[in-house]
């Protein structure tokens, strides 16, 4: 058992260990054996890389803190056989990519938070068989298009944050099979149109926000069945000044195209 910064756990130390603002820049793989760990902090510390085995150790964690650290990679082989793990934070770091397996195998997984990196690439198969997944966060990345199939099946998914990329092309689709999305944030992206089928299906969305784009068409019907849609967010866009926007929601009462103002 290793000792971090005059900190040794016990044997029966509790099942959080915060370790956040520590400037702790590694940490020896044998840590955290023969310890129980369910929620870990290690934020806000000078890391720029983790083992798996370290990570291994911890069969029973549920929660992982490493926001705010220099990561430039994270071993998809690092949450394997954490059949309860709920929580991620990988946010605020200098991660390139994510291995397509390294969500793997975490059915109960509820959020993934990967703001701030240098992420140009999602995988098809990143998300795969996380039948639980209610929140991903990807703004400030460098994602520049959204393929269909990448959020494909994500059923319990309510929130997706892809604002402050350089996403130009959403594929049709992208979005289809996600009934209990309620908020699609894509603002401060480089997109020129809306197109027919790009947000078919998502009949629980109630906020679709599109702000600081480059946005000179929308078709009349991309939003066709969008039945719980409460606000379209088109601020600082090209298309602002074309009266056709108050079309946009026809036949849903309760929905309104916002171009000024706060959204």
């Amino acid at each position: 058992m290793a000792q971090i910064l005059g900190f040794t756990p016990g044997p029966n130390t509790d099942l959080l260990f915060d370790l956040s603002n520590k400037s702790i820049v590694s940490i020896d793989p044998n840590t955290f054996v023969n310890v129980t760990v369910n929620y870990l902090k290690l934020n806000n510390n000078k890391l720029t890389s983790i083992s798996a085995a370290t990570l291994n150790a911890m069969p029973m964690l549920l929660e992982l803190y490493l926001h705010n650290n220099q990561l430039t990679s994270f071993d998809p082989l690092s949450l394997k056989g954490m059949k309860n793990f709920k929580y991620i934070t990988l946010s605020n770091n200098q991660l390139t990519r994510i291995d397509p397996t390294t969500f793997n195998g975490l059915t109960y997984l509820l959020q993934i938070s990967l703001n701030n990196n240098r992420i140009s690439v999602l995988d098809n198969r990143t998300f795969t068989g996380l039948d639980y997944l209610v929140n991903v966060y990807l703004s400030n990345n460098t994602l520049k298009s959204i393929n269909a199939g990448t959020f494909k099946d994500l059923t319990q998914l309510k929130e997706v944050w892809l604002n402050q990329n350089q996403i130009s092309a959403i594929e049709s689709g992208a979005f289809s099979n996600l009934p209990y999305l309620q908020s699609l944030r894509l603002g401060l992206n480089k997109l020129t149109s809306i197109n027919d089928g790009q947000f078919t299906g998502l009949t629980g969305l109630t906020t679709l926000a599109l702000v600081n784009n480059s946005i000179t068409s929308f078709s009349k019907t991309a939003l066709t069945g969008l039945t719980s849609l409460q606000k379209v967010c088109l601020n600082n866009n090209p298309i602002t000044s074309s009266s056709s926007l108050s079309s946009l929601c026809a036949g849903n009462s309760n929905c309104q195209v916002v171009s000024s103002g706060s959204c």
